[in-house]
């Protein structure tokens, strides 16, 4: 995968800023597997999954892309730290996706002030939940590159970080 400067800033900062999320604030144990390209035409869905808009240097489409039962496992612990609540959620439901949207938009507002030191100009909208194939269908439109870092939680499954471009990159 040929990433620019630009790209790879952006991929670094969100991966790390991900990774602290998930050890500082749920307590829980993460690894990053190697990010890859994925073709668009092979891009399956995994279930669950949170989407921001990116404008600014770069336009397209920041998620973060769950099996249900990674969602289940971030939406039990976030609401257990966050809200006092031990329960137990089974399914991918209101509670859980508000949960994982809640830890999406933590981990880009750590991004945006670390990307604001670097200057690079980006700025995201707030998340929105994709919970079937044909809402990620429609996110899929006028797609043309994906970029993927698989990340993964012990004893809680594993989801991907996708950078969803409008444009072909190309290496600077």
């Amino acid at each position: 995968m040929g990433l620019n400067n630009v790209q790879e800033q952006i991929l670094g900062i969100f991966s790390k800023e991900t990774l602290n999320c998930i050890e500082h604030t749920l307590k829980l144990k993460a690894t990053l597997g190697n990010g890859f390209e994925e073709k668009v035409e092979n891009f399956k869905f995994k279930g669950f999954a949170v989407a921001s808009s990116t404008m600014g240097v770069i336009s397209g489409k920041i998620l973060l892309h769950l099996y249900p039962e990674a969602a289940i496992a971030l939406g039990n612990r976030l609401r257990e730290i966050l809200l006092g609540e031990k329960q137990t959620l089974t399914e991918v439901d209101d509670d859980v996706s508000e949960a994982v949207q809640e830890f999406a938009n933590t981990i880009t507002g750590l991004c945006t002030r670390a990307l604001d030191r670097a200057d690079i100009g980006i700025r995201f909208r707030p998340f929105y939940a994709i919970s079937n194939i044909e809402t990620m269908d429609i996110i899929l439109q006028d797609i043309k590159e994906i970029l993927t870092i698989p990340i993964h939680l012990e004893n809680a499954g594993k989801f991907y970080f996708n950078y969803l471009l409008y444009e072909i990159t190309e290496a600077t």
